[in-house]
């Protein structure tokens, strides 16, 4: 009989995976329903649709990587802070120093998400522990 943790950890890695083929298809619906997927495009209902559709996706997954660099990669919140810092840190000169789109980069840089869900954790968790709730 399989352990409980070897359960959530199979469990774990296949809501990932539907996160990952969620976020892929509606970038991919989105694209072939209006032929583009940019920000700059958004001026109906219907694309503003397909971008909040698209961001729930997105920074779903995020966070999800990021809960994931902290807990079962083992880096703590620290350390998944540095390696989301560094994922957005290669964002900037991509955008500066390459032909990537846009586009694109606007969407690589939205798994920065879970940097901020990082660093909230580590100033949340130790002020309440320094301070306790008031």
């Amino acid at each position: 009989m399989a352990s409980c943790s070897m359960l959530t950890a199979r469990s774990a890695g296949a809501v990932r995976i539907i996160r990952i083929a969620l976020l892929l298809n509606a970038l991919a619906v989105w694209y072939r329903s209006l032929g583009t997927v940019s920000v700059d495009t958004i001026n109906s209902p219907r694309a503003e649709l397909f971008y909040w559709v698209t961001i729930m996706f997105s920074q779903t997954l995020g966070t999800a990587l990021g809960d994931w660099t902290a807990d079962s990669a083992g880096l703590g919140y620290s350390g998944g802070a540095i390696v989301f810092a560094a994922f957005l840190a290669l964002v900037v000169p991509a955008y500066y120093g390459t032909s990537i789109s846009c586009t694109s980069l606007f969407w690589l840089h939205l798994f920065s998400r879970a940097l901020s869900v990082r660093w909230s954790a580590i100033f949340l968790t130790n002020r309440l522990m320094r301070e306790g709730l008031h």
